[in-house]
């Protein structure tokens, strides 16, 4: 058996960890892999798996066209056909996609080649980019054109995929529909309900559609006991901006009192140290470190505003710490109240209540936590899909 995966990135970012895992998963059970991706180079214990497409100037001078003209996915001719040439020597048995979008490849061509290839396809949709005219996530502007067909779209030159000048959200949604549309036996994976739900609502509705949460590695966290009177509330995300909550987190931070101090990771974080509560650390690429101080924190607060099934909170249950925060995208599927609680998106004084009391509670609520990630293990996630592979070629 051969599967090959597709996708930005190669063992960086969350998607490419997820392709990563799912390689070496394979690669345990005797499986033959690939990793076909766009950007950036694969760390060295991906480099088995990795197959890059294209170069470093085909992805500046396909980002510069997606920019001007909202053509993201539609330049990269050259390095998607060399691709497709490569995939029939490499000859895999399944192929499954995972993000299309990052200025990689011409997913038109790519659909054609999968429409005619005879292979089952598997595509795991890890936001809404798919079905939509232009944007990745359409919470935050409460926009539901995708159901109908998309036009004059109120993202277009905010958000991602960044967009400067035209807004081709109509002509890209006719483009999308008819490259996406009829693909002999493609399934599609959605990483919760709530994603399958809106699916569901899309022109991708006619597939089979599965629901396999991202999973969590067990994590194991090196700390020394310490001795502290006041509450610890962590908050992480890759990048801080509008749509991951970076006003609504500063707005809490400016609530604290001298009882309890917040921890902001990720890149931009020094935009939420609106006082000396407040302290802010870059971006990290150390796993430990970060592993650490999801255990060290006494809650995790995570004021996204879009979102599908942030892999921070399950990171943070692994790490025994229970979650505070808002009901956006598939969020309360995982965070049940013995684990913490959701509030209504936007509601600052009720997530910074639930953080505080959930913080109080975590020594009895650590057990709950640990055993709610092992729920979404990463082994159970693996196998769903290798069970899932197994079905599509028996």
């Amino acid at each position: 058996m051969k599967i090959l995966q597709i996708n930005t990135v190669c063992g960086r970012g969350s998607t490419g960890k997820i392709a990563f895992e799912l390689a070496a998963m394979l690669e345990a059970n005797c499986i033959d892999s690939r990793i076909l991706y766009g950007i950036g180079t694969a760390p060295d214990a991906c480099a088995r798996f990795a197959q890059r497409m294209g170069s470093d100037s085909d992805v500046r001078l396909h980002s510069a066209l997606s920019q001007l003209f909202d053509a993201e996915g539609l330049s990269s001719r050259r390095a998607t056909r060399e691709a497709i040439r490569w995939i029939r020597g490499y000859a895999p048995d399944l192929i499954h996609l995972h993000n299309l979008h990052g200025c990689y490849l011409h997913y038109p061509l790519l659909f054609d080649f999968l429409k005619s290839c005879g292979r089952p396809v598997i595509w795991t949709l890890h936001d809404c980019w798919p079905f939509t005219g232009h944007c990745a996530h359409f919470d935050y502007a409460g926009c539901m054109k995708w159901q109908t067909a998309c036009r004059h779209c109120p993202q277009s030159r905010i958000g991602y995929p960044r967009n400067l000048f035209l807004d081709r959200s109509a002509p890209n949604f006719a483009r999308k529909k008819k490259s996406f549309q009829g693909v002999p036996g493609l399934t599609l994976v959605c990483p919760s309900q709530w994603l399958a739900g809106l699916v569901s609502k899309s022109f991708l509705a006619g597939y089979d559609t599965r629901v396999i949460v991202n999973g969590v590695q067990g994590l194991r966290p090196s700390l020394q006991p310490e001795s502290r009177q006041e509450l610890l509330l962590l908050a992480v995300s890759s990048d801080w901006h509008e749509r991951k909550g970076l006003h609504h987190l500063q707005r809490l931070a400016s609530m604290l009192d001298e009882d309890s101090r917040l921890v902001v990771i990720g890149s931009g974080s020094e935009q939420a140290r609106v006082n000396d509560r407040v302290h802010a650390i870059a971006r990290t690429e150390n796993a430990q470190e970060l592993y650490n101080w999801y255990a060290r924190a006494d809650v995790l607060v995570n004021p996204t505003l879009e979102d599908n099934m942030p892999l921070v909170n399950l990171e943070a249950l692994a790490c025994g710490t229970p979650v505070a925060a808002f009901h956006t995208g598939g969020i309360a599927e995982i965070i049940s109240p013995s684990v913490g609680g959701v509030v209504p998106k936007g509601d600052v004084p009720a997530l910074l209540r639930k953080a505080l009391e959930t913080a109080a509670r975590k020594p009895a609520l650590t057990e709950a936590c640990l055993a709610r990630a092992r729920e979404f293990s990463a082994e159970k996630c693996h196998q769903q899909y290798l069970d899932l592979y197994e079905e599509l070629l028996r």
